[in-house]
């Protein structure tokens, strides 16, 4: 939503081993479902009042990538997070919507100065992606990094960067290779 306090419709999938697949778009994953009305919050309007450095951002919201984005554009630009998203196509009903969504992806994070990179389970390196054409997986966006002379830095072959562990709330470092 575009601004927080909009009621959105959610549709929460009933009897289903994946709850996960309810959302705020109806798609082909959700058979038999419960319409909730419920309130929305804008990323950049919960994290206003508090004083934490935001990190990373994790989106998995079934089509509503763009949504969830643009209601954080304050909070990316200040903080610069690393955002790890699932994108789908097939929540997109036509070829058009479909390289419409992929198009405005690419152009946010191109505004903001982030490289997006293939997150594939297959491979020792996270492949740069473009986006050009179809997709169906995770997508890691990391924040191009500049010098005080304004000249953007890691822009070698392969780049490593190093991300907090998520995995059993540690506190360990995993680092992840990146490559064009």
């Amino acid at each position: 939503s575009s601004s927080s306090g909009d009621e959105i419709d959610f549709y929460a999938q009933k009897a289903s081993g994946n709850m996960g697949l309810s959302s705020t778009k109806l798609n082909k994953n959700i058979n038999s479902y419960d319409l909730i009305k419920v309130s929305s919050v804008k990323i950049d309007d919960y994290f206003e009042s508090l004083d934490e450095k935001i990190s990373i951002i994790k989106i998995d919201v079934q089509g509503g990538e763009m949504a969830v984005l643009e209601s954080a554009i304050l909070t990316v630009c200040k903080y610069r997070p690393v955002i790890i998203f699932e994108y789908e196509e097939e929540y997109f009903q036509t070829d058009a919507d479909k390289k419409l969504a992929r198009e405005n992806i690419v152009k946010y994070f191109n505004s903001l100065n982030y490289k997006l990179f293939s997150i594939n389970p297959d491979l020792s390196f996270y492949p740069e992606l473009s986006l050009d054409s179809y997709y169906h997986g995770d997508i890691l966006a990391v924040p191009s990094v500049w010098n005080m002379d304004g000249n953007e830095v890691n822009n070698d072959f392969k780049v490593a960067i190093i991300l907090p562990c998520l995995a059993f709330g540690g506190a360990e470092r995993v680092a992840l290779t990146l490559a064009k």
